[in-house]
């Protein structure tokens, strides 16, 4: 076929004018790419949600973009494909997946840039991107292990011999104050308890320790954890010792035990900050209206034997360096991911300094919730690195104090 000097063929220009034509009549443009990171094989991980449908609960894109499965009415596209899941940020929707996805050693799906049309009411795809998927959760099945609850996303796996997992989850609430911030992953029960109303909850808070307020469902009260003093307080305000409040367990992993003995509920709940993400995990012994047939014989250190945290943070062969479109930013990186996807962004302007004199330089994850950071520069290399700073502010409110440092990996680098 003949080409012209710029290395197109004649027949692409026409179809690209086609293409540009269609565009302009409000049909969208089907691009037949794929884009993100290469990968070669996708991860297959087990749901806990049912009634999907005969969809995956979530998938992952191969650039870390997480899509959820959208449960109850949809509007289709012009295919007449439903919209099956929205993609990155739900509040502001731009990427969506209609249709199913394709199955393979690579899954791929179609995933369509949209935008809504405010007099019409309705949204329309702009154009379409094959897509690779690096993860995807399924179902779980009966390969999965009955006995056992493991969430890579929170990194932590609990259960094991002697327990056996529930095929629904009960409706109860978290235990905690803040519940929006709650969710209810998994219900359990002991195989060996001689309760056979028994239940355990397993839950998990999407924030630091710093910002977790535990309720006790039974009493009423609120127990705040003062991350300098290592301490739990009453009534979070009053700040006063007390008793009942969540005491220090034994053992290598911080871990916090609180035991309530009255009311038509008796709990036994271990409280547990993940070192390596910023979420609190608690696992609850539920006993509700058992009467005179309470027998507390699954104990705080049985619990704590079959839970533990996983590392789930991707390995980083060699960070990726990307171009930045802010200027002015005092030779730092405009922002960073790290290697389990969280994404830090510089920060312009007057910022604390930590007690070494760094700078503030980036602010991670929710900026409405600030509680990781990054001081000073980035160290390169390869495989660029950054002290990760877990921080929250003191109880005047007015500075900010460290809590915890580690040293994470970074996947990619816009300077």
């Amino acid at each position: 076929m003949k080409r012209n000097e710029l290395g197109f063929s004649i027949l692409a220009a026409v179809l690209i004018i086609a293409a540009v034509g269609l565009a302009g009549a409000g049909t969208y443009i089907y691009v037949s790419k794929k884009t993100g990171t290469a990968v070669t094989k996708t991860e297959i991980l087990a749901s806990e949600q049912k009634n999907l449908q005969g969809q995956a609960e979530k998938v992952q894109l191969a650039d870390g973009t997480m899509c959820v499965f959208v449960n109850g009415a949809t509007v289709d596209n012009t295919k007449g494909e439903r919209m099956n899941y929205q993609c990155g940020d739900t509040k502001n929707l731009a990427k969506a997946i209609y249709g199913e996805l394709t199955e393979g050693n690579v899954w791929k799906a179609n995933v369509s840039n949209i935008k809504y049309d405010t007099v019409e009411k309705e949204w329309n795809v702009s154009s379409v991107e094959i897509v690779d998927l690096a993860k995807v959760w399924q179902v779980a099945n009966e390969t999965v292990n009955p006995q056992t609850y493991r969430n890579e996303e929170f990194g932590f796996e609990f259960g094991g011999s002697g327990f056996e997992r529930s095929t629904a989850i009960s409706q109860n609430k978290c235990g905690i104050a803040a519940d929006d911030k709650c969710k209810v992953l998994a219900e359990l029960k002991s195989t060996t308890s001689k309760n056979a109303i028994a239940k355990i909850i397993v839950s998990v808070f999407s924030g630091n320790i710093a910002d977790f307020i535990f309720l006790d469902q039974a009493g009423g009260s609120t127990y705040k954890f003062d991350s300098l003093k290592k301490q739990w307080f009453f009534n979070g305000t009053d700040w006063a010792a007390d008793k009942n409040a969540p005491k220090k367990m034994s053992g290598n992993s911080e871990a916090y035990i609180f035991e309530s003995g009255d009311g038509a509920c008796v709990t036994n709940a271990i409280i547990l900050p993940n070192p390596d993400k910023n979420n609190v995990v608690l696992v609850q012994e539920l006993l509700c209206n058992a009467g005179e047939n309470i027998i507390k014989d699954v104990t705080p250190e049985k619990v704590l034997s079959v839970f533990k945290f996983i590392n789930s943070q991707a390995v980083v062969i060699k960070t990726e360096i990307l171009a930045r479109t802010e200027k002015d930013l005092r030779g730092q990186a405009e922002k960073v991911q790290l290697a389990d996807g969280t994404v830090c962004v510089f920060i312009n302007g007057a910022t604390a300094g930590n007690t070494k004199g760094e700078r503030l330089n980036y602010q991670c994850g929710d900026n409405k919730n600030l509680s990781m950071v990054i001081y000073g520069d980035l160290t390169e290399g390869d495989v660029w690195k950054a002290n990760i700073s877990n921080i929250e502010r003191d109880a005047a409110g007015k500075t900010w104090n460290v809590l915890s440092v580690k040293t994470v990996d970074i996947a990619k680098v816009w300077r």
